[in-house]
């Protein structure tokens, strides 16, 4: 639709251009989104490694079920928590964070609002985390960097991190059990970025 509205629309051709530049660039890869099913696609392996595709029957189970487990009790013990996260991964988001907080049973809450947070998205969230702090990305200076998620998320947690360790939490991941590596990652005050897949439990 809103590419048949550009095309329609009162453009110049150099804007023309620039919309048709765009489908060609995007159009098969929007297509392989309807690819075969994952028993005819060769590249199931792959999108599996890169956690693009996951065991549907069990995320869903977790996704219907986490709004009925128990609330976050927030410390302020030196750990933050922190995700970027909308409307659109609220519950992969509270699967995400109570997974985690299962393993290490500390830290607080703080989450930065993509612009699509609605108001009841926040109550469900201030009842699950404990009264998070939220920051809008809109307030994020981004002293020049590009804007749209990445650099807020980085600069957010350069201008916080002074006193208390901030780990950052994806909300597309799942802590199935004890995590030692990043409890002494946390202690040594050291920094670490924690694989899926195959490299599952190497923190580097």
């Amino acid at each position: 639709e809103l590419l048949a509205d550009g095309a329609a629309g009162p453009v110049t051709p150099a804007q023309r251009e620039m919309l048709q530049d765009a489908v060609n660039r995007f159009w098969w890869p929007s297509l392989m989104m309807f690819g075969p099913s994952d028993t005819n696609s060769p590249n199931s392996g792959e999108l599996l490694r890169w956690r693009v595709k996951r065991d549907a029957a069990l995320h869903a189970q977790a996704i219907a079920d986490v709004l009925d487990t128990p609330p976050i009790v927030p410390h302020n013990d030196g750990l933050v928590l922190f995700s970027m996260i909308g409307t659109a991964v609220l519950l992969p988001y509270l699967v995400a964070v109570k997974s985690l907080w299962r393993e290490l049973g500390r830290g607080r809450i703080v989450l930065l609002d993509d612009g699509t947070l609605t108001g009841e998205d926040k109550a469900i969230l201030a009842h699950h985390c404990g009264d998070p702090e939220f920051i809008a990305i809109h307030k994020v200076d981004t002293r020049g960097f590009p804007q749209g998620g990445c650099w807020e998320r980085l600069l957010t947690i350069l201008d916080r991190r002074t006193g208390e360790y901030w780990l950052q939490l994806d909300s597309d991941t799942v802590t199935l059990g004890p995590v030692p590596e990043v409890l002494e990652a946390i202690a040594a005050n050291r920094s670490f970025t924690l694989l899926g897949g195959a490299d599952a439990g190497d923190a580097t």
